[in-house]
Formats: C-alpha cells, sequence, structure tokens
C-alpha cells in the first residue's frame, strides 16, 4: 500500500496539468483557475478597440513569481493569431514589449470580428492557469472629429490650426482643405504623420475640413473622419460712429465701416434715428434724429460680400447732454446762430464790396449740388464752412492756402442733408463772408 501512494504521488508530479484557452469558448470572460491558485481576470485599457488603437492587456491581480508567462491571442475559429512563437502577424501587432511578461500592448491592425486574450503561468512542469478574455474587433476611428476654427473671416489671411484627437497607429493622415486655402507644400491637401496641420486661408472662403487615416498594416485601410464645416463672413469689421447724438440739426452724425472693394453695404436705423440724404449703400452714412429732443435708435449696417454676410449694430441714444453739458451747445449755438444771422445782414453792407461782389453761390434754392464760385488771392488762408441754423457748424468744406491768384469754382453735394436753410461761411485771410442758401 506504501509503494501504491508513492507511485500515485509521483505520477501526479510527473504528468503536467495543462489548461488551454482554446479549450473553451471565447465567449466567455471569466478567467479558469489552475490549481493552487486564487482565480485572476484579464483586463484591459478597452475591451472595444479601435483598428490602429494601442491596448494593453493584464491580470487583476500578481502573477506567482518564477515560471514563464505568456500571452496568445486566438482568432473566432480558436487557431492562434499571434503567440510569444510568433509576433509577427499581419493581424495584430506588438508594441514596445513581447508576450512573455506580465503585461501586453498591442496594436490590432484590422477589423477583426473577436479575439480570445489569453495569459498562461508556467512553473515549467505544466501551466497553473490561464486566464482569458473575448475582445471585440468591429469598430474604427472614424468617429473622431476634427477640432478646430468653424467659422472664418473671408478677405483676409488667417493662420489656422486643425487637430484630430486619434489615438491609435496609424502610417499617413490625409487632409484636404477649402479651394484657396494653403497647407505648407502650397496646396490645399496634404499627407502628414501628424494629427495636426497648420494652414493659411489667404483671404478665401470657408468650406470643408476633410480628413482620412491609413492603417499602416498588411491589411491596410483608409478610414475617414467627420468633416468639420467651416463658415465664412466678410473680414472683421467695426462699426464707427458716436452712441449719443444731439437732437435735430445739431445731431447730424456719421457712421461707417471699413470700405472693402468687393463688399456692398446696407443702411438702416430704427427708433428715432433717420438717414440724412438718399443715399444708403455706401460704407457710411449720415444719422440724425429729427423732430425730437430726446429718444433712442439704432444704426444697423448689413455687410454683404462673395463668401458671406455681416450684421453690424450700434446703439444710439438722442440727447443734448454731448452738446457742451446739457443744453450749454444749444445755447452756444443760440448765440452763434445770431451771429451768422447777423453776419447776413451785415453782407449787404459790407465795407470790401469787392470781396463780397467776387463770391457767387448758385443755385440757391439747391436740390443737390451747390456751386460756391470765388477769386483766391496768393497765398492767401482759404476756409469754406457750412452752418445750421441752430448755429452748429455741420462741416468744413475746404481749408488751404491757395498757391496762385485767380477764380475758383468748388462744387459741394448736399443730397446728405435735409431740407431747409443753412449759411455758407467763405473765409480768406481776415475777411468772412456769409450767405444763407435753401436746401429743397
Amino acid at each position: 500500500m506504501k509503494n501504491l501512494l508513492i507511485s500515485l504521488l509521483a505520477l501526479l508530479f510527473i504528468i503536467p496539468f495543462t489548461v488551454d484557452a482554446r479549450d473553451f469558448s471565447c465567449s466567455q470572460d471569466d478567467d479558469i483557475a489552475g490549481p493552487f491558485t486564487s482565480k485572476r481576470h484579464i483586463y484591459a485599457s478597452t475591451y472595444w478597440p479601435k483598428v490602429g488603437q494601442v491596448v494593453t492587456f493584464s491580470l487583476s491581480n500578481s502573477v506567482p513569481s518564477g515560471g514563464t508567462r505568456d500571452w496568445t491571442f486566438f482568432g473566432p475559429d480558436g487557431s492562434a493569431i499571434i503567440s510569444p512563437f510568433n509576433q509577427n502577424s499581419p493581424l495584430i501587432t506588438v508594441v514596445g514589449g513581447s508576450l512573455t511578461g506580465d503585461f501586453v500592448s498591442v496594436v490590432f491592425n484590422c477589423r477583426i470580428s473577436d479575439v480570445c486574450v489569453s495569459f498562461s503561468w508556467d512553473k515549467g512542469f505544466g501551466r497553473w492557469f490561464t486566464a482569458w478574455r473575448t475582445v471585440y474587433i468591429n469598430s474604427n476611428q472614424s468617429g473622431v472629429p476634427i477640432t478646430g476654427p468653424s467659422s472664418i473671416s473671408c478677405g483676409m489671411n488667417q493662420s489656422l490650426t486643425y487637430s484630430v484627437n486619434h489615438t491609435g497607429v496609424f502610417q499617413t493622415m490625409n487632409w484636404s482643405f477649402p479651394s484657396g486655402w494653403t497647407t505648407s507644400n502650397g496646396t490645399n491637401t496634404i499627407s502628414t504623420t501628424s494629427t495636426s496641420v497648420s494652414v493659411n486661408t489667404n483671404g478665401s472662403s470657408g468650406g470643408y475640413v476633410s480628413a482620412n487615416f491609413v492603417t499602416p498594416f498588411e491589411c491596410q485601410e483608409t478610414i475617414g473622419m467627420p468633416s468639420l464645416l467651416v463658415n465664412s463672413s466678410p473680414s472683421q469689421l467695426y462699426m464707427h460712429g458716436p452712441t449719443t447724438i444731439c437732437p435735430g440739426l445739431d445731431g447730424f452724425s456719421t457712421y461707417s465701416v471699413t470700405n472693402t472693394p468687393g463688399y456692398t453695404y446696407s443702411w438702416s436705423v430704427t427708433g428715432v434715428l433717420s438717414l440724412a440724404g438718399t443715399s444708403s449703400s455706401g460704407s457710411s452714412a449720415t444719422v440724425w434724429a429729427p423732430g425730437v429732443t430726446s429718444g433712442s435708435g439704432t444704426v444697423n449696417c448689413m455687410v454683404t460680400s462673395s463668401c458671406g454676410n455681416a450684421s453690424l449694430s450700434k446703439s444710439v441714444s438722442v440727447s443734448w447732454t454731448p452738446c457742451n453739458g446739457g443744453g450749454g451747445f444749444f445755447r452756444q449755438g443760440e448765440q452763434q446762430k445770431n451771429e451768422l444771422e447777423e453776419s447776413v445782414e451785415n453782407n449787404k453792407d459790407n465795407l470790401d464790396e469787392s470781396f463780397d461782389s467776387n463770391i457767387m453761390i448758385y443755385p440757391n434754392p439747391v436740390s443737390d449740388i451747390i456751386n460756391i464760385a470765388y477769386t483766391e488771392k496768393t497765398n492767401a488762408s482759404v476756409r469754406i464752412e457750412l452752418w445750421g441754423v441752430s448755429g452748429r457748424k455741420l462741416k468744413t468744406i475746404t481749408d488751404y492756402t491757395a498757391k496762385y491768384e485767380g477764380e475758383n469754382l468748388l462744387r459741394y453735394n448736399m443730397n446728405d442733408l435735409p431740407s431747409g436753410m443753412y449759411f455758407v461761411r467763405i473765409t480768406m485771410d481776415e475777411e468772412s463772408v456769409t450767405k444763407a442758401i435753401i436746401h429743397q
């Protein structure tokens, strides 16, 4: 009996105890524990890896010291795709290591339906345990979005960067940009090994930015990603003009945007504001607030270009506040108005009748273009101003030093002004003449 017991114990250690992952269905996800061991599980950085993505597999707890560690990957049919004896499979690539450690990092090169991952520990007389896990390779990186600016300003060159958060391995990334854009190779397409690329818009309009990557494997695939639509609008614009204006003729104010060739402009106002004159299609417009003493409104400009539209708006309040402090200008304007009217009366008895007689303003009344004819003196300082009836100077029409003596004719367009009475003041050196005109 003693000899029989010894024979049975010897037989136990001579016959290897082997648990092979191929003996079990890959549909099970838990491990099979061998004798004298606790149950272990295989963990992965992801169980739904994408083509070209690096995945790391490891055990849930440590492996006993000594012995050998082997990782094996089996296909759906139970055959080994990659094992310690074959690390050059076209379907899976080992990354920066081997299949004989406590963990392994691999790249799935193709969209395999599923893979059984097996870990075995062998102390030298048969595997003591084998743990395994099923991984499904049925997705790819096509859902990775392109990131970067989704709107640009056309008409100006912008340097932009676009990228994708691709976490896997690829051979090349192929980029395509809207027409007129250029990458480092001077065209709007480029193949690169980077997940980001810089591009210049060159003042062109927007469009779609697209990219795809090519897997660097034997079963090579080109996988596209969702395109990014980049909208475009006219180059960055700003409306110039005051936010508070005076009521009536004292409030004539100019609003403008940068005049860009090829752009068209359409102006409009709201509230108590009105556009002065008939023209509202240029890059500037004159705005005033007739018939009110206070109020508010907005000045709007729609800028249209071949690459899109831009809407600009500025809120404007109507008040006497900017007119020299709550009505001070109005009082000053009344005094100036009286002085203008007195100046007109004095012109009738002007002591220097030759100066007055050399000035002609016609037609009067005027509907659009007014002609101002006068005789210059050599080196004389000439200034011609337009004043409103409230006593506010509306515009300096011209201001210069004459080089020669002789007759001169100045034409001034009054289309942007409302109908009413105005004063034209002509100053030459120390002499001044003021004449009243009617704009119909």
